[in-house]
């Protein structure tokens, strides 16, 4: 339930209006503009072939960090048809949210967006802009931000992850990953529907494998034109629709059988859109907060001295999960797209041109994150305001994540009742890598064993 962003976290906090902040165009001169630095490149190809020897586009997020790291903080590059400005400082980007205007505008995939077009469907929060967007935000978003509805359900989120931990987990895991799918899906359908919600469990299967054959698919169309692919009927653009068409099938008709006794009143939404809401959300929220989740268990797996640290520490639970998203983070990138021209830090941003803020590299830069590569759980209780633009996990600003409390939440629940009862040991005999695919996610499953604790008499 996590992301927002430029990948495909559905997520955030509400924000009353904010004025619209001027550019500072005349307040700098001309003089003191700076050039956003460029990588060398080759004629026509420019810098395409180095970023494909880097390993594509799975190994982007490794790719930008080395060009921060030879140009600063602040580059621009064009990865095949993309144009973008990549920014790794926190000060630069506690501006650009600044400038992003009333309704901030963030990418969605092409692939996407000739789907919704070639066979007419309207689709959620995600997809919108404007004024509609800020409507339906604002009125979804005190549904799921509501802290007395959280409160209420607080009970029953523990009875789930009791279900998994003390339940299914007490024989030997098989596929860690589909189980966290599954208990996140379980999560908010209990939150929108009650507490009787179950999803039909042959449906599950095909939906997570769905799911995340569209996220593979995706990510093969980021350098090839998707608008080529579909006018060809390629094998990437037919696998792509097929998920798609499977995936939103699942949830709509999840969805519309439990409309009858959802309060739809308290929303105010019409039917056919709050059922578009809901769809987008239950494709957004489970891999998001699955991952996030898995990265956590196979961190504590593989540092056993934390894992006595926690016990010891209990409120040092939301530090792991911290450390999961700053280290592997979910969407290693925002995207914004700014409104108008702005000069912020003395460089000249145009409008409409892509902003990629990177999370991956801020994240683990010694200067906002001291021994930046080390899982520290304990960093969390002096990390300073500055460095939290360093680190936003659940996006900023209005177009943050909608469904961040009950991510949270759900997941401190998750590892603490995990904790409580099991050692967990790191099984995987070689090292996990981080990749994209369209999300960041382990380049291998990720296997662990959960020996229980001895009882304390």
């Amino acid at each position: 339930m996590m992301g927002g962003s430029g990948r495909l976290c559905m997520c955030m906090f509400l924000h009353p209006r904010l004025r619209i902040h001027r550019s500072f165009t005349s307040r700098v001169p001309k003089d003191k503009v700076e050039v956003i630095p460029r990588p060398k490149g080759w004629p026509l190809l420019g810098t395409l072939p180095e970023f494909l020897s880097s390993g594509s586009v799975s190994r982007i997020h490794e790719y930008v960090d080395r060009r921060h790291r030879e140009l600063g903080p602040i580059f621009r590059d064009r990865l095949g048809s993309v144009e973008a400005i990549f920014v790794a400082d926190p000060g630069i980007v506690k501006e650009i949210f600044r400038h992003e205007g009333p309704w901030p505008r963030h990418l969605i995939p092409e692939p996407w967006i000739i789907y919704n077009r070639k066979f007419g469907c309207r689709r959620g929060l995600f997809f919108m802009d404007g004024a509609e967007w800020q409507e339906e935000r604002q009125r979804f978003g005190r549904f799921l931000l509501s802290q007395a509805r959280i409160e209420a359900h607080h009970p029953h989120f523990q009875v789930l992850s009791d279900d998994l931990v003390l339940g299914k987990w007490t024989q030997p895991i098989e596929n860690l990953e589909e189980d966290l799918y599954k208990w996140s899906l379980q999560v908010v359908g209990s939150y929108m529907f009650g507490e009787d919600f179950r999803f039909p469990e042959g449906d599950l299967e095909v939906l997570m494998r769905n799911v995340r054959e569209l996220f593979h698919q995706s990510a093969a169309m980021t350098l090839f034109p998707p608008k080529v692919a579909a006018a060809l009927h390629l094998p990437v653009w037919t696998s792509f629709v097929s998920a798609f068409h499977s995936a939103l099938a699942i949830v709509e008709q999840m969805v519309k059988e439990r409309l009858e006794g959802f309060q739809k009143k308290e929303l105010g939404m019409k039917e056919d859109l709050l059922t578009k809401v809901l769809v987008d959300l239950f494709l957004a929220a489970a891999d998001t907060t699955s991952y996030t989740l898995t990265w956590c268990l196979h961190l504590l797996a593989t540092h056993p001295r934390i894992q006595e640290e926690i016990r010891n520490t209990p409120h040092l639970v939301g530090g792991v999960v911290n450390e999961s998203m700053r280290l592997f983070p979910v969407a290693p990138f925002l995207t914004r797209y700014l409104p108008r021209d702005s000069i912020i830090s003395q460089y000249r941003i145009p409008k409409d041109v892509l902003l990629l803020l990177s999370l991956y590299t801020m994240g683990r830069d010694e200067k906002h994150f001291k021994h930046g590569g080390e899982f520290k759980p304990e960093r969390w209780k002096e990390v300073g305001v500055e460095s939290r633009f360093a680190f936003l996990p659940f996006g900023a600003g209005r177009r943050s994540c909608v469904g961040k409390k009950i991510a949270l939440i759900n997941m401190h629940l998750l590892l603490s009742t995990v904790l409580r009862h099991y050692n967990l040991e790191a099984l995987n005999e070689s090292e996990v890598k981080y990749e994209m695919r369209l999300i960041g996610v382990p380049s291998e499953s990720i296997k662990i064993r959960l020996s229980p604790l001895p009882r304390q008499s």
